[in-house]
């Protein structure tokens, strides 16, 4: 899941306690001030007094109405971010309990191939059968959220002692997923795709050559084809 960017509008914690800060003085400051206006008006004697008594009593009461506006804003888009950081962390984890699940039980379907792909007596079959299910249930799910299918499989095989036939399983489609993005760890890595010169003609799958040689061309029986 893309990592999503900083709000450059989300104060770090050391700017937000500042601000609290700030705003409770404020409010201190203004109410002393209130307090203080208050006593204006019982002093004051003249139409003129009370006139700079309610001068001063609006310029206060707008002053502390704004800076009550100005924190619940702040509290809320603190309260807002939090929210969808909790839903971007649910999201996260939703969606990799969802990764494990699946792979899970494309490890466990895998198998199942490998073993029927055997020459297997019944006994021999049911046998590997439970101990790999064992295996698998005995795993979370988040274990293989991670990993690449064809890696936990490989680790399944090598537990079992099991050869694992890679080519047999490219009737899956997450292992030739795996061929195409050759996810580190994969066993699927050692093969790569090949197509006939021909775009009708199948896909066959070979082992990649190794670096020093130069890779031969593969087409459908009876088709002419050209290297790529």
């Amino acid at each position: 899941m893309t990592a999503t960017p900083p709000d450059p509008c989300a104060p770090d914690a050391a700017r937000a306690e500042l601000e609290a800060r700030i705003i409770e003085r404020m409010l201190e400051v203004g109410l002393r001030r209130l307090d203080k206006i208050e006593q204006q008006y019982e002093a004051a004697a003249t139409d003129e007094a009370f006139a700079a008594a309610d001068l001063a009593y609006t310029s206060i009461t707008r002053s502390l109405r704004l800076t009550l506006a100005y924190d619940k804003r702040r509290k809320d888009a603190a309260a807002r971010r939090e929210r969808e950081t909790q839903a971007e962390a649910q999201a996260a984890a939703t969606a990799r309990a969802e990764r494990g699940r699946a792979r899970k039980l494309s490890v466990r379907s895998g198998v199942g191939s490998v073993l029927l792909e055997r020459d297997l007596s019944e006994g021999d079959y049911e046998r590997l059968r439970d101990a790999a299910d064992d295996w698998l249930d005995a795993l979370p799910d988040d274990d293989f959220a991670d990993p690449p299918v064809g890696r936990m499989l490989a680790r399944l095989c090598q537990d079992l002692g099991v050869p694992l036939n890679l080519e047999g399983l490219l009737g899956h489609a997450w292992a030739r997923d795996e061929v195409y993005t050759r996810p580190p760890g994969s066993p699927f890595t050692a093969l790569r795709r090949r197509h006939a010169h021909d775009p009708a003609a199948p896909v066959f799958w070979k082992p990649a050559p190794e670096p020093e040689e130069e890779p031969e061309a593969t087409c459908a029986a009876g088709d002419s084809a050209k290297p790529p």
